[in-house]
């Protein structure tokens, strides 16, 4: 879990650095405070050394293609990842978590004279060849780039994988990228996972005999709801509800807050010991069930070790969640607003008293 994360030269952030991290956080903020861009860097921070990441992340952002272009004047689909677009300083992602010390992962854009001075070789159709005195490329230095990823972990061991990109090649990654550091997974607001993705998670659950884990929250949003069920939908396997008519529904035809619902709590159970990110957690939810919605993240979080960060626009959510976290077993929640100050996004913590104060007397905390 971590105990504190920090951003460097990332999107709109200079250096922002968030402490006082509990098992769920919420962050709030205005619109372009940086509230999703702080849960893509902490996606890819916890992901690893993996430029892979870059590119899930321009999917989250509705950038469903990713075209690369070779020229003088042409940009790289990562320029925006840099903080005004200045690729000449590199992206810092730092943080510690309870179970290591600190870690580091860096991103870069890294030209071939780079390349070729650091590691004595010259990238070209694809493959890596030896060649320390000669440098033979389709392009100019100064227009290829690569995206490098480089990460330090608690032991000091340094990790480099880069995703290279060259004219008449397809992009590959040198070498092949490292494993995750712990689980994460990164839910965006536009949708939601997989319904076949979901399906599989409940299989695995159902094979532990914890189907319970899911049925008790959602049934909070449709009363009768008595049982989950795994059926082929149409050549895919999908979680069924059985709400007492002649055969179980597939749970998106039942209503979209149960299908987000159940793949909120399905990632936060899978990623034991990980992180969920999930952006604008509001949405799907009617706000006279989103303290029981809260409830259900908190009891599951707490079953499976696993850190949630989410974000809101919403003031019934952030009130829903206080009274949750107020009631139930343990408070191991915080607020954070994001707050642009003095040109640069800093990190407001509102703790269990701070927060009650505010919401009693309506100050605003979005």
């Amino acid at each position: 879990m971590y105990k504190w994360f920090q951003v460097k030269n990332y999107r709109c952030f200079g250096d922002l650095k968030i402490t006082r991290l509990q098992r769920v956080n919420l962050v709030a903020g205005k619109n372009n405070a940086g509230k999703s861009s702080l849960l893509e860097a902490l996606f890819m921070h916890c992901g690893g050394p993996n430029p892979l990441l870059a590119l899930q992340i321009s999917g989250m952002r509705g950038m469903e293609k990713v075209r690369i272009e070779f020229g003088a004047t042409r940009e790289t689909p990562w320029d925006s990842l840099f903080r005004d677009f200045d690729a000449s300083r590199p992206i810092e992602l730092l943080g510690e978590t309870e179970q290591e010390g600190p870690r580091m992962v860096r991103v870069e854009l890294v030209t071939q004279a780079q390349r070729v001075a650091r590691f004595g070789a010259t990238v070209s159709g694809g493959t890596t060849q030896a060649q320390p005195t000669v440098l033979e490329v389709p392009v100019s230095a100064d227009v290829f780039r690569s995206l490098r990823f480089w990460g330090m972990g608690p032991d000091g061991e340094e990790t480099k994988c880069d995703l290279v990109a060259v004219p008449g090649a397809e992009p590959h990654f040198e070498p092949t990228p490292p494993a995750p550091a712990f689980p994460g997974h990164l839910i965006g607001a536009r949708g939601r996972a997989s319904t076949e993705v979901d399906g599989q998670m409940f299989s695995q659950l159902g094979k532990e005999g914890l189907e319970r884990v899911l049925v008790e929250p959602l049934s909070v949003l449709e009363p009768r709801l008595t049982g989950l069920r795994l059926f082929d939908h149409h050549g895919q396997t999908v979680i069924h509800g059985d709400i007492g008519l002649s055969r179980s529904i597939p749970l998106p035809f039942i209503g979209e807050g149960m299908a987000r619902l159940a793949s909120l709590l399905l990632r936060v159970w899978a990623a034991g010991g990980g992180v969920v990110l999930v952006d604008e957690i509001e949405n799907g939810f009617h706000h006279s069930v989103l303290g029981q919605v809260w409830a259900a993240i908190g009891k599951v979080a707490r079953g499976s070790k696993t850190q949630v960060f989410a974000t809101t626009h919403s003031w019934e959510c952030i009130v829903a969640a206080q009274q949750a976290f107020s009631e139930g077993e343990e408070y191991d929640f915080c607020l954070h607003r994001l707050d642009r100050i003095d040109g640069q996004i800093q990190d407001v913590t509102y703790d269990r008293e701070t927060l009650d104060a505010a919401i009693e007397t309506g100050l605003e905390v979005r």
